[in-house]
């Protein structure tokens, strides 16, 4: 192993190695290893959100930009019962011009209602909810 410099006319160095470098290969091998190891983490934005869970519905059954803007809302949620905060994801839906309201979130809004006032005579609400086209 050695390096050895010739001197050209011109004022350049032309050079000339021999020998094997097999250090620096080794650590790239070793850094590869540990980027491979770290991928198959999950993100956290696969997780799913604890709100489908607390109203008994599939996400999946949801229009996914539906879901998506319940699950920003959940979010930020203050102290609102579950009854009215679902209302609001429904207000959400319409204010962003949608006029279909996914079923099944609907049926579990007044399942919550019925378990927050089991007495209670029928609202206007309720009867606009069991009115909407979705019911057909």
């Amino acid at each position: 192993m050695g390096l050895r410099y010739v001197r050209v006319e011109t004022g350049e160095h032309e050079g000339e190695q021999r020998g094997e470098h097999v250090t620096s290969q080794k650590r790239i091998e070793k850094r590869d290893r540990r980027v491979k190891q770290e991928a198959p983490l999950a993100p956290l934005a696969l997780k799913e959100s604890p709100l489908w869970d607390l109203i008994s519905v599939r996400r999946k059954s949801m229009p996914p930009e539906f879901a998506e803007l319940c699950e920003r809302m959940f979010v930020s949620r203050n102290e609102e019962s579950t009854f009215d905060f679902m209302g609001l994801c429904l207000d959400g839906w319409k204010a962003l011009g949608n006029h279909k309201y996914p079923p099944a979130f609907c049926t579990a809004k007044a399942k919550f209602r019925n378990q927050a006032r089991p007495n209670a005579p029928s609202s206007p609400e309720l009867q606009e909810l069991e009115a909407l086209p979705w019911n057909r």
